[in-house]
């Protein structure tokens, strides 16, 4: 994890295979501590520790499945201690439950939620496990379902991500088991998995009230063969990560400036209008990148697991358009997972457009950094008081980051 940190990179942690607090180890005659002091011990190397050029902390999420024994401390360790006003424990990174359909099932039946360890996913990943299986208590689905809702009303964590259907509907069901996240949530890895995002600019293919619909799906294409480059640029320094992703040569094609297009477009973010518009956008990007990776497996080959019966069978796979599947059958496709929408938070401040699929936060708002205080105006909103000197800013709030 320090390794990766340490180079400017992120990390996602399911920390489900370590034994609940209290339980005896033998090897010591002691007892475990638990996942969620691993996860304090995880969070502090990530925040106090790691300074990626000197400034940056690393990036770090951490899961827990929806079944462990300490699911419910780890749900509630971003509570705020009253006695001294920050946080229990897990500071430093951001925190999800790995929810199942078995769970959400419970949920909706009211019924009854059955804690073990290990886990049942560790168990569908090793069915040796199934012997050592300890039950644990037995609560109701509902009630780790409310503390999960109270506890992201009060700190904005922990985050959900549908574990079970994110496999499902895997482009590498049949090769991969996903158990985590990277550090923002958007893509999905297994271990050792790697992400490699990428993102468009939607607002430069505006043009006096239109979309450039060509130039959008030639500049995605342009942009596949770029990520896929990148995967074998990258310098590997861990080898199971090098195994992992030139294996499945997984990129993460997205956008920034949604919200900043819709704009220039003259649509209301949300409206009837702009679903209709954001469908045709996606599925521009989705064709044009599908389309390409399977141009490029032509020239250079399919990824390292493709199987083209079992891949074609994938639920994405099979919403795609039919010629598009038929060069895949024909081809192969170079890159196994291509499309991935991150929150690009950073990447989009220095691109001076909304970030990711977000509305705009506001259009003025106070920002504070090591080179000290400074009022920041959206790059639409400074384009209009450049076209209008000396009139009141149309803007009622400056929020601070």
């Amino acid at each position: 994890m320090t390794e990766v940190m340490a180079r400017g990179g992120g990390v996602g942690v399911n920390l489900s295979t370590l034994r609940p607090r209290g339980s005896y180890i033998k090897s010591v005659n002691g007892t475990a501590s638990g996942p969620c002091s691993w996860a304090e011990l995880y969070s502090v190397a990530t925040g106090d520790v790691i300074q990626q050029g000197g400034s940056r902390r690393g990036a770090l999420m951490i899961m827990l499945d929806d079944d462990h024994p300490d699911i419910e401390e780890f749900i509630t360790a971003k509570r705020i201690d009253p006695l001294t006003n920050r946080p229990v424990a897990i500071e430093h990174a951001n925190v999800s439950v790995a929810v199942s359909n078995a769970f959400m099932e419970a949920v909706k039946a009211d019924a009854d939620w059955q804690l073990q360890f290990p886990t049942r996913a560790n168990v569908a990943a090793d069915p040796a496990l199934a012997e050592r299986v300890v039950p644990g208590r037995v609560v109701k689905a509902r009630a780790i379902w409310e503390l999960i809702c109270e506890s992201a009303w009060r700190t904005a964590e922990p985050g959900l991500v549908f574990i079970d259907r994110y496999n499902e509907r895997s482009n590498t069901w049949y090769y991969e088991n996903i158990r985590c996240v990277n550090p923002c949530g958007e893509q999905g890895l297994p271990e050792w998995g790697v992400c490699n995002l990428g993102a468009l600019n939607l607002a430069a293919f505006v043009t006096d009230g239109e979309i450039d619909w060509a130039d959008l799906a030639e500049q995605s294409r342009v942009a596949m063969r770029f990520l896929d480059n990148v995967v074998d640029a990258n310098l590997y320094f861990i080898e199971e990560n090098r195994q992992a992703q030139l294996g499945t040569r997984r990129t993460g094609l997205g956008t920034m400036g949604l919200a900043d297009a819709l704009i220039q477009l003259g649509i209301a973010y949300g409206s009837p209008a702009s679903v209709a518009v954001i469908e045709r956008i996606y599925g521009t990007i989705r064709d044009a990148a599908y389309d390409s990776s399977a141009d490029i497996a032509a020239e250079k080959g399919a990824f390292g697991h493709f199987d083209r019966e079992k891949y074609l069978q994938g639920q994405f796979i099979q919403e795609l358009p039919e010629p598009i599947r038929q060069k895949i059958a024909r081809h192969g496709i170079r890159n196994a997972v291509l499309l991935t929408q991150a929150p690009t938070g950073t990447t989009s401040l220095l691109a001076g457009v909304s970030s990711g699929i977000e509305p705009v936060f506001d259009f003025a708002m106070v920002r504070r950094d090591r080179t000290g205080e400074h009022i920041m105006y959206h790059p639409l909103l400074q384009a209009w008081k450049d076209a209008h000197p000396g009139e009141p800013t149309p803007t009622s709030s400056a929020p601070t980051i």
